[in-house]
């Protein structure tokens, strides 16, 4: 998985908890050899932001680190996407890209 010094996952973030954790998802596919399929998977992380504020539907590029507490052990490396969010007054801003 992500033991290598330059390992990184891309995730999607779910929601954002408070300002140094947030809730990112991953989306694999995986064989089954009994069955010769392959299935998706969706695993749910809390990670570390490190400073960055990445707003939901967000690609992030994260990478496993030692344990920051006791459900995370991620970091968010680099906003890789950032989408467009439409605010109350139905107007649509561009977050960082």
């Amino acid at each position: 998985m992500a033991n290598k010094t330059n390992d990184f996952i891309l995730a999607t973030i779910i929601n954002v908890i408070d300002s140094s954790t947030s809730r990112v998802s991953i989306k694999d596919e995986v064989y089954n050899s009994k069955y010769s399929k392959y299935y998706k998977r969706t695993r749910k992380l809390l990670v570390d932001n490190d400073g960055k504020l990445p707003k939901p539907n967000d690609i992030v590029k994260i990478h496993s680190t030692k344990p920051i507490s006791k459900s995370k052990s991620w970091m968010i490396i680099d906003i890789v996407d950032a989408k467009i969010t439409v605010d109350t007054k139905n107007k649509a801003t561009e977050e960082i890209k």
